[in-house]
């Protein structure tokens, strides 16, 4: 009887953690705003894109459909780049139902490019206590900080209402060496950032700008891309820049607007880890993994994944999981595999979910749990990891796609 009361109980609050919902006050066709003219956006064809402004005071939203990375909040609005004839948009927030916004409902058949469109919300009521709070100290003075790509202002600073889930924190200063931190935002907690940034390693305004044009790049040419953001990568690596690094990595490593050649990847992967970049660390450990441009050499993945997974990296948390479930590098040992694929699930990673959810159907390093892998299944199908929509329809054979 406990046992079906306890997951009454579950159910009961898994249901009232998804009751708010959001609602869309309207959408529009802007005819005198020209900033999808003023600010084009192209898309892999090169044809130009719409926009539409997402008027809704809540960060921390993503969207799904055909949308053109990245997307940008400015002043309470999110820019969203979308291809010529789509009419639908999914947005997403961890306090809310997902809602999918089909434009036709507002007289607009489909989008045209070049053309400025608002979809307005209204003011979300976030419940109290289910929110978080950064707190950023860094030295020297007129250092600024930025969560999920919006200014939050010079340090010190306080970010109050932060919605849970997974952000992103960027602390920099021009000539001195950009700190960027993963963090994961539980209801009623205070996070705290204290440190002082590296001088003289590299002009880091630059580098980001060098980067962030190779990234542009991509998104909007795809391979071709990848030939024109080479130099860019390059430039920004030659300054220090070890998110450029990385990407250098993946250029040589999948053979994108260069011939594939794994040494010059694992020389990229390895400056950017010897630089501390948990994205480095994940990518040397994966070469190290497979024997890719060096000899196999399990227990040195496993190493690059504990360091990655030290610094709160999702992907390095599944990936070190990987290691003790299987045996590879570590001691096997299904109930550490379980804790850190616990981290990476909270942190929203379809692929921590799906093995989570598997050590409850199996009982590995748990007890065996039918209900528990259902919920991790589902959350991992809800990341978009295929395999744990198929282990859904296993369990759950009239279990519906949502």
């Amino acid at each position: 009887m406990r046992r079906y009361t306890f997951l009454l109980a579950l159910m009961l609050m898994t249901v009232m953690s998804w009751a708010q919902k959001l609602t869309v006050e309207g959408m529009t066709l802007v005819e005198d705003d020209q900033s999808a003219v003023t600010e084009k956006k192209t898309d892999m064809g090169d044809n130009p894109c719409a926009l539409v402004k997402v008027h809704l005071a809540l960060e921390g939203v993503t969207f799904g459909g055909n949308v053109i990375p990245p997307v940008n909040y400015r002043d309470g609005e999110y820019w969203v780049y979308m291809t010529e004839g789509s009419y639908l948009l999914q947005v997403k927030h961890p306090q809310f139902q997902p809602l999918m916004v089909n434009f036709r409902d507002y007289n607009i058949s489909k989008l045209m490019p070049l053309k400025t469109y608002k979809v307005t919300f209204p003011q979300p009521e976030i419940q109290s206590g289910t929110t978080g709070t950064l707190k950023v100290s860094y030295t020297p003075d007129e250092t600024t900080v930025y969560l999920d790509g919006q200014r939050l202002g010079f340090s010190p600073v306080i970010k109050k209402e932060i919605s849970p889930g997974l952000h992103k924190v960027v602390i920099k200063k021009e000539r001195y060496a950009t700190e960027r931190k993963d963090i994961t935002v539980k209801a009623g907690q205070i996070i705290e950032l204290m440190g002082a940034l590296i001088e003289g390693l590299r002009d880091s305004t630059a580098a980001n700008q060098w980067t962030a044009k190779g990234v542009d790049y991509e998104r909007a040419w795809g391979k071709q891309g990848a030939e024109k953001a080479l130099p860019c990568y390059q430039k920004a690596a030659d300054m220090g820049d070890p998110e450029a690094m990385v990407y250098l990595g993946h250029l040589y490593d999948w053979g994108r607007g260069v011939r594939q050649d794994d040494r010059e990847a694992l020389k990229w992967y390895r400056k950017a880890a010897d630089l501390g970049d948990a994205d480095g660390q994940v990518w040397l450990g994966g070469m190290y993994s497979k024997g890719q441009g060096v000899p196999r050499n399990l227990a040195e993945a496993a190493a690059f994944y504990r360091k990655a997974a030290d610094q709160n990296h999702a992907m390095g948390q599944r990936l070190l999981g990987l290691s003790y479930l299987n045996g590879e590098g570590v001691k096997k040992d299904p109930a550490e595999a379980v804790e850190w694929f616990r981290k990476a699930a909270e942190q929203e990673e379809g692929g921590a979910q799906y093995y989570l959810g598997m050590c409850y159907e199996k009982g590995y390093g748990v007890r065996k749990d039918k209900q528990q892998a259902i919920y991790w299944y589902r959350k991992g199908y809800e990341n978009y990891w295929d395999e744990a929509g198929r282990a859904l329809r296993r369990l759950e054979p009239n279990e519906k796609k949502k």
